[in-house]
């Protein structure tokens, strides 16, 4: 409880309300710290276009911030979401077979 003087105006309470919006980040890290980091925007899911193009944005990120493994000293190893269709993941394979990462 807090003091205040009779003529002082009341205090304003303020309703706290959970956002209901969620969010899907994707993050790539390794023992020194995040490589890249991709928040899908509201109302989106990941397709092989979008995965493709967050897999592009990562060879980018890891030619400036990996520098030694320009030369393909690393392993990615990809994971596909279990609730994907199976149409999907033979998109996203096709599309993946035409990259090099």
């Amino acid at each position: 409880m807090t003091w205040k003087h009779p003529s002082s105006p009341v205090t304003k309470k303020f309703k706290v309300q959970r956002s209901t919006a969620t969010v899907m980040a994707t993050v790539f890290l390794d023992a020194k710290g995040v490589i890249l980091s991709d928040i899908l925007p509201q109302d989106q899911c990941i397709n092989a276009a979008r995965y493709c193009s967050t897999l592009d944005r990562l060879k980018e990120a890891i030619r400036r911030k990996r520098r030694e493994w320009q030369h393909g000293g690393y392993d990615l190893r990809l994971k596909a979401m279990n609730r994907s269709s199976p149409e999907g993941l033979a998109n996203l394979k096709e599309a993946l077979e035409k990259r090099v990462i």
